[in-house]
């Protein structure tokens, strides 16, 4: 049986490629064919042009080149996402993850198949909304009904399921993103990534102009008292020891490898998660990340601005008590996946 996964796979984002990664692999476990479904809400090819121009212009050639050296280790690691560009009338068809029903992204809404078609059998998978709210989905009646049209509809987050259970008048379930579903280790995405960083080292996974000078300030203090480097493999800081241009499965095998995580971002939080780090997380005002660390029983790990982080990024979480609740929450979307296809099979053979 093919399935086509709708949703944002080819973005030069760790946290968006190891979505789709992850959710394509967990599938391919149960036996089904998997494909994603071609789509221009992102443009990876210009956004590098753009990219390497605007940093010629400025002179800064470091940061053409860095960008050029990640784009190439992107594409190279998207060719194993079978794509196609037509989804058949007997395909099984999955939305989700990431921010696909966002619908304040001008380069979300506009693709009106992010958001269901009632000639297909389908379900969605943890897609998020990110901070929209139902009054937002009232300027958008056709894609409201066609989100009634999916079968089977689980969101990310408890603010999605909040906002589109009165306007879908259905029950929506809350699962886990899908880089839960699937353990890096045992499938041993990393097997031939080499560790990258010898010196101990703090990562840093945020994006540009989002740290200020007082949290740069912090985080050198504790790095220079803790003789550890500073070491950013999402975008290039002059401020950091190192900056490297990674493949997604090359920083997983940062964090894994790191002492510590200093992140502002949802997957940062994921990961740092996931391999059970010493770690703060610059939330502010993202209410997805405040959701994530709640459900695990980790708020300890928020941080303000102009907080000095010494004291609480050597915070002792329960790893213990979190990869349990992590382990059952993916048991729960998993057999949320079982029984929605399931359900949808049995549904096409009677027809």
């Amino acid at each position: 049986m093919r399935i086509v996964i709708v949703t944002l796979y080819n973005s030069i984002n760790s946290g968006s490629y190891l979505q789709a990664y992850s959710l394509k692999t967990y599938l391919e476990s149960l036996g089904y064919d998997v494909f994603f479904f071609k789509n221009k809400a992102r443009k990876p090819f210009l956004d590098l042009f753009f990219v390497i121009l605007k940093s010629i212009v400025l002179f800064k050639f470091k940061n053409a080149n860095f960008a050029y050296k990640k784009y190439r280790k992107f594409k190279k690691n998207q060719k194993v996402f079978k794509i196609t560009s037509r989804i058949n009338r007997e395909d099984i068809v999955i939305y989700g993850s990431d921010e696909i029903w966002n619908i304040k992204r001008d380069n979300i809404k506009k693709y009106e198949y992010f958001f269901g078609n009632p000639a297909y059998n389908s379900l969605s998978f943890s897609p998020s909304i990110n901070r929209s709210t139902k009054d937002d989905f009232a300027n958008y009646p056709q894609l409201v009904e066609n989100l009634k049209s999916i079968k089977f509809v689980s969101v990310r987050d408890y603010h999605s399921k909040k906002e589109l259970e009165p306007l879908l008048s259905k029950n929506i379930q809350v699962t886990t993103d899908p880089t839960m579903l699937i353990n890096f280790k045992k499938e041993g995405v990393s097997k031939n990534v080499n560790n990258i960083i010898k010196e101990k080292y703090i990562l840093l996974y945020s994006y540009p102009n989002h740290f200020k000078n007082i949290q740069i300030e912090s985080l050198r203090s504790f790095a220079e008292n803790n003789n550890l480097k500073i070491v950013s493999s999402n975008h290039l800081f002059d401020w950091c020891d190192e900056s490297i241009p990674t493949s997604p499965f090359e920083l997983l095998e940062l964090f894994k490898n790191a002492e510590y995580v200093v992140t502002d971002t949802f997957h940062g939080t994921v990961f740092s998660l996931l391999f059970k780090k010493k770690f703060v997380t610059y939330a502010s005002d993202n209410i997805k990340i405040h959701e994530l660390v709640k459900q695990f029983g980790c708020e300890c790990t928020i941080i303000k601005t102009n907080s000095d982080f010494k004291e609480l990024i050597k915070n002792q979480l329960d790893y213990e008590q979190i990869s349990g609740k992590i382990k059952e929450k993916s048991h729960a979307s998993q057999k949320f996946l079982k029984e929605s296809l399931g359900a949808l099979l049995n549904e096409k053979n009677i027809i």
